[in-house]
């Protein structure tokens, strides 16, 4: 729901469910990088999300919006690449793993959450170019996990805890605009368990 206090100005919250299904590739197709093994699993659930978001809207002057949130997901059945690290479990799942390698397989994570603030400016300096500014910072976390208790209270993998990007669009002609961008993120890792 949304609620306007004036014309510049506008707050809204949200709250909702949503699931994911596992994709062809997570269920079936494993990969390998170079000694880095990771399984498929058929078994895999879907994921559940449940979301709150809330936020602002407001338009300072004419040609410029900023926009600001905060959001929070919980995951149930959060699918990711979990590590094995039970030597039983190897010999079964990969038969064995070269020297240095590792092996992981797509699995389900009880529980994980997302929380994290938005904000974004938008400003249409003319009829012909817009310009814009957007970050993100997210904190992610499995919460549960009591297959690879290891992986409690850990980040996700490949993903960044701050993401910044700006843009401009410049409508050269009727039909050709001309977009330019940057975007930046924060380090990340590969490592479930680092």
């Amino acid at each position: 729901s949304s609620h306007d206090f004036n014309s510049q100005l506008n707050a809204f919250v949200s709250a909702g469910t949503s699931f994911r299904l596992p994709t062809l590739n997570e269920l079936h197709r494993p990969f390998r990088v170079r000694n880095d093994i990771v399984e498929a699993n058929p078994g895999l659930d879907p994921e559940r999300f449940f979301s709150v978001e809330g936020g602002i809207v407001w338009k300072p002057v004419d040609g410029v919006d900023v926009r600001a949130s905060l959001f929070h997901h919980w995951i149930r059945d959060a699918i990711a690449n979990v590590p094995v690290t039970d030597p039983a479990q190897i010999a079964e799942i990969f038969g064995s793993i070269p020297a240095g390698g590792s092996g992981s397989q797509r699995r389900n994570v009880d529980e994980a959450r997302v929380a994290g603030v938005q904000a974004e400016l938008e400003w249409r300096a003319s009829d012909d170019v817009t310009v814009s500014l957007d970050g993100i910072w997210t904190e992610t976390k499995f919460s549960d996990s009591p297959d690879q208790p290891l992986l409690e209270g850990n980040p996700f993998p490949q993903a960044p805890d701050l993401r910044l990007s700006a843009g401009m669009d410049w409508k050269v002609l009727q039909y050709c605009t001309l977009s330019a961008g940057y975007e930046y993120g924060a380090s990340q890792f590969d490592d479930a368990l680092s």
